[in-house]
């Protein structure tokens, strides 16, 4: 699979992204048509008209069924271009922090210790990874400067991930030697994010190699630092757990 489904994402750009909806996030809102709460009482009154409410795109659209897929700026390759390869290694990336923000929800309603800080902390990182796939999808030699505008990496991301990191290995005893993955079940789901990460990291210096100046430096710059945040944050959780990894 693309990342999340590129030819289903195609079509809501294509029918949204020029609108006046500002950002991807409130294009792809507004594929979902809204109930209008009913002005004089709690219940929902019926949708608008036909004519009023936004088409909403199919989940499948049968164009990659060849075996060829589009990128933002329009251009299809094959899925088994690196680019794609890219994004799917990104998309497993966020679906593996995912497991780890759904094992904390978990453990916080079986009223075990919580990590509200290290959630809101994962939680905008999954959200940055779609901007990063959306980087990766919009080639910088090939877009055009509209495309380009809405698919802009922001590197000023880098260096939130680099002050967390200092925040939390604040609070953790120094590091004397190597440990293994582990500890808890949340730690050790985190650890999994790491090596993703590291996946993702190594399959987008490939497309950086295969399509010189295609992909902007700051994505490859942040997979780099985010493995360390959640090599950090791992032995965060397992401290908080008081379930240390193995050494």
């Amino acid at each position: 699979a693309e990342f999340p489904d590129e030819e289903f994402m195609r079509e809501v750009s294509q029918g949204l992204l020029d609108s006046p909806a500002s950002g991807k996030g409130d294009a792809a809102a507004a594929a979902v048509p809204t109930v209008v709460a009913h002005p004089s009482a709690g219940t929902s009154a019926p949708p608008p008209p036909p004519a009023e409410r936004l088409k909403k795109a199919r989940i499948y659209t049968r164009t990659g069924d060849a075996g060829q897929s589009s990128l933002f700026s329009g251009e299809r390759r094959s899925k088994a271009d690196i680019t794609f390869e890219a994004l799917g290694q990104i998309d497993q990336l966020s679906s593996d922090i995912g497991l780890a923000l759904a094992f904390m929800v978990e453990r916080g309603a079986q009223g075990l210790p919580q990590h509200p800080a290290i959630e809101k902390m994962l939680t905008e990182v999954q959200q940055v990874l779609l901007d990063a796939g959306s980087a990766v999808a919009t080639p910088l030699d090939t877009s055009s400067p509209n495309r380009l505008a809405k698919a802009q990496f922001n590197p000023a991301r880098v260096e939130q991930l680099e002050a967390w990191i200092d925040e939390v290995d604040g609070g953790l005893p120094p590091l004397r030697q190597f440990i293994l993955p582990g500890g808890s079940v949340v730690g050790a789901q985190l650890h999994v994010s790491r090596c993703a990460c590291r996946t993702a990291e190594r399959t987008v210096a490939r497309l950086r190699e295969a399509y010189p100046g295609s992909v902007d430096p700051s994505v490859a710059r942040y997979l780099n630092r985010l493995s360390d945040l959640l090599f950090t944050v791992a032995r965060a959780v397992n401290e908080g757990q008081r379930r240390r990894e193995p050494s």
